[in-house]
């Protein structure tokens, strides 16, 4: 029933851009781009737990968690751009695929490093991320708006090429210090 319901979102994904003739564009009260994206996570941690319970090796599923990230979504989603651009913010079919490929094969190496070979102290610098993980989401959504109201904006150099993306990833890593502090003082999100 999982994997019928994750091929009906990969259908609803390139419908509601309107791509079959004759079939009305339908959408989700979400793009269905984010449903199947959450479903791809719960069919690999299915996978994951159907082979762990009959005692299979891991390595077949880590194998065919490498086939279908790298080759089926990765291929895909690169198959139909002619039609779709690549785009995750526009939730474009190829982008969504694209991005279930990149996700299941990041899902292998992260768990080869951590699992496999057994190191994990090298993620404590981020560990906030994961551990007080909505609190970390919002916090972009209330910093900016509060830059804005300063009237602070960055220099543009600041927002261009290679020197862009080091500031982007040097103010998310601030951004997870702070909350790891709020953390320490018990200040966290909660569902």
């Amino acid at each position: 029933m999982v994997v019928l319901t994750f091929i009906v979102l990969l259908f609803l994904n390139v419908q509601e851009n309107n791509y079959f003739y004759g079939l009305p564009a339908f959408k989700l009260v979400i793009s269905a781009s984010n449903h199947v994206l959450v479903m791809a996570g719960l069919l690999c941690t299915l996978l994951y737990l159907k082979f762990k319970k009959a005692s299979r090796p891991l390595s077949q599923f880590l194998t065919i968690i490498c086939i279908l990230g790298g080759g089926v979504f990765i291929g895909y989603g690169f198959l139909i751009r002619p039609s779709f651009i690549i785009s995750k913010i526009l939730a474009t079919p190829s982008g969504t695929a694209i991005c279930i490929g990149i996700s299941l094969l990041s899902y292998v190496v992260l768990y080869t490093i951590v699992e496999k070979l057994g190191y994990y102290n090298w993620a404590n610098p981020i560990k906030p991320a994961g551990t007080s993980t909505l609190t970390c989401y919002l916090m972009s959504i209330f910093v900016y708006p509060i830059l804005a109201l300063i009237g602070f904006q960055w220099p543009s150099v600041l927002t261009i090429s290679i020197i862009g993306i080091l500031k982007s990833l040097l103010f998310s890593y601030v951004l997870i210090l702070i909350v790891g502090v709020m953390e320490k003082q018990n200040i966290r999100l909660k569902i």
